[in-house]
């Protein structure tokens, strides 16, 4: 019993098989800062901010989301002053969610949905409002232009 235990145990292990390498498909890890006390408007804009900018500062995120709860508590159809209106019918001072004041920014707002159909009055998830402040980055110079 004990020959046939050592006999085992010293005995060479059969080759080890290999198998093939198989491609793992990888997906980029991207973290997002929830807000689950935030009302549905505020949540989108979050949400959108993320997704459409490379802005991931915690801090950074909660300024622009300050600003944006300071100049309109996030009502996208609101005239300086508190007036809900469309975007038409704001006669002075700013519109929307950013308050575009100058009248070129105003009209440029109003370019913008033109051009991409979208309604910069529009309380349907923010969709101009939040599309327009958010292509910013891309095309400035439509809302500074004439």
């Amino acid at each position: 019993m004990i020959f046939e235990t050592l006999t085992a145990f010293l005995m060479p292990l059969p080759p080890a098989t290999i198998p093939p390498v198989v491609p793992v498909e990888t997906v980029e890890y991207r973290e997002t800062w929830k807000c689950p006390d935030c009302t549905p408007s505020e949540q989108f804009v979050l949400t959108e901010l993320q997704a459409q900018t490379k802005i991931t500062d915690r801090n950074a995120l909660a300024t622009l989301m300050g600003n944006i709860q300071q100049e309109s508590k996030f009502i996208p159809n609101i005239c300086e002053g508190g007036a809900r209106v469309s975007y038409e019918n704001c006669l002075k001072g700013g519109f929307g969610l950013i308050q575009w004041t100058s009248a070129h920014r105003y009209r440029g707002l109003g370019t913008f949905c033109n051009k991409f159909a979208c309604d910069p009055s529009s309380t349907d998830e923010l969709q101009g409002a939040v599309r327009c402040t958010l292509r910013l980055r891309a095309d400035l110079s439509m809302l500074f232009s004439s």
